[in-house]
């Protein structure tokens, strides 16, 4: 066996199939959702793994958009009493989105 054998093999071992395999589920997941209903919806939320991964999106999704909100705010907001109201707002908004999502979620995973 020659050299450039021996480091074309380097980092291809059994850790890269189980990231292949992963993106492969993650796709296969996406697509087979995007075109069918609430019951396919029902289904993939039913497993655990899936139902946190789609919980802990939505929730830095709007933590993410509740910081970028703030920079903003600082930056275009020249007014104290606005600018305090619009951060409560801000807040507010994304905190009860993140727990209505999480209880939908629940509710979708538990099959109430």
């Amino acid at each position: 066996m020659d050299n450039r054998q021996c480091h074309a093999d380097i980092g291809a071992g059994a850790g890269q199939d189980v990231k292949n395999d992963f993106y492969h589920r993650l796709v296969y997941s996406l697509f087979s959702i995007a075109g069918g209903g609430y019951e396919e919806s029902k289904a993939l939320m039913s497993h655990p793994v899936n139902a946190a991964l789609l919980g802990v999106l939505i929730v830095t999704a709007l933590y993410h958009g509740m910081l970028g909100l703030q920079v903003v705010i600082e930056d275009y907001v020249h007014s104290p009493a606005v600018e305090i109201i619009l951060y409560v707002l801000t807040r507010a908004g994304a905190y009860i989105g993140m727990a209505l999502a999480v209880v939908h979620i629940l509710k979708l995973a538990l099959g109430a």
